[in-house]
């Protein structure tokens, strides 16, 4: 990398212009000499499947997730040649492939070991687009990916997005009284012949707690909980129910988030928890999606059971986590 740059730099000073890093036209987004300087593998052959894999995942970027639609006809024009290019440095790229393993295009060993190094890129690695952007995209093309995504722009305490509030949650860690506890209330979730998530709603036991107290509770993890509770709670009729609305990233970069919300509703020695979800979606409704080709929707499905497994985790821990302040022994310290 350092000697490309060197190149680079001579370019310049001899008068040669440089290859263009972004396109100015589509936001900013970062042009295929962009990807060849700066992502790389573990060695040439990983870099050149990685780099094919990365304009894949730009491609569809650019396609999707970059104007709002309708786009307009230079939007449009740029995603073309964009995708255009894109396309023909994957070629330029998987040639140099063949020419290092020594393989042609028809024979069956490089084909092979082509399909099992993408395939470890492309399906098992669902952190690639999120690398990908905090790699090659610059402040204007983050910018515009978060608005159109509706992502927040930072990940610390202070979290903001374009588009809408977000309300970052903390999930408190289980003592080690209460290991027994949380054990017994994993949940495993899934979906139904209807594609609806299961199990919802859920309804938690509570013997020997009234139901203010379970109300008072609940303000009580709200507050432990969320940075601004007042902006968590979304509904709340005293003694009766709360609806509460959060957002948390799934990954450091904030480029994968799962927004939810949560109503509970409480009855003597019992509480019910709602929860609804858009993002969280069966795998197999992408089967039949012919906005994409079948590599795509592969592609797409295994994103999809990648982010539902986070989600599920996250799920699982503050469904825990309520239930510990709402069910848990109340302990009063008074040696403070």
């Amino acid at each position: 990398m350092i000697k490309q740059r060197i190149l680079w730099l001579l370019l310049l000073f001899l008068g040669v212009a440089a290859p263009a890093q972004v396109n100015p036209d589509l936001y900013d987004m970062p042009t295929s000499d962009n990807v060849l300087l700066n992502i790389k593998g573990t060695d040439n052959i990983d870099t050149y499947v990685k780099q094919v894999a990365a304009l894949d995942v730009l491609m569809d970027v650019a396609q999707t997730a970059m104007c709002k639609e309708p786009c307009d006809k230079k939007q449009i024009s740029a995603i073309v040649l964009l995708r255009k290019e894109y396309s023909e440095y994957q070629r330029t790229i998987y040639l140099k492939f063949l020419k290092e393993s020594n393989f042609s295009h028809n024979e069956e060993g490089g084909s092979a070991k082509w399909d099992a190094l993408w395939e470890e890129y492309h399906h098992k690695t669902p952190d690639l687009k999120e690398e990908i952007i905090e790699t090659l995209f610059n402040e204007r093309a983050k910018n515009r990916y978060y608005e159109i995504n509706g992502i927040p722009n930072t990940v610390n305490n202070k979290t903001v997005t374009t588009s809408e509030k977000i309300v970052k949650t903390t999930v408190p860690q289980a003592s080690k009284e209460e290991s027994g506890l949380t054990s017994k209330t994993t949940i495993k979730f899934g979906f139904d012949e209807n594609y609806q998530l299961i199990p919802n709603p859920i309804i938690y036991q509570a013997p020997g707690v009234s139901k203010e107290n379970l109300y008072n509770r609940a303000l009580i993890w709200i507050n432990k909980t969320f940075i601004n509770p007042e902006e968590a709670i979304i509904s709340n009729v005293k003694g009766e129910f709360i609806k509460i609305y959060g957002v948390e990233p799934l990954n450091k970069w904030g480029t994968s988030v799962l927004p939810y919300t949560i109503q509970l509703e409480f009855k003597e020695g019992r509480y019910k928890l709602t929860y609804s979800n858009l993002t969280l979606k069966d795998p197999q409704t992408l089967l039949n999606d012919k906005m994409f080709t079948e590599q795509l929707r592969s592609q797409t499905r295994n994103e999809q059971a990648a982010y539902n497994e986070k989600g599920f985790a996250f799920l699982d821990s503050i469904f825990k986590s309520i239930n510990r302040e709402l069910t848990g022994k109340n302990k009063i310290k008074d040696d403070w």
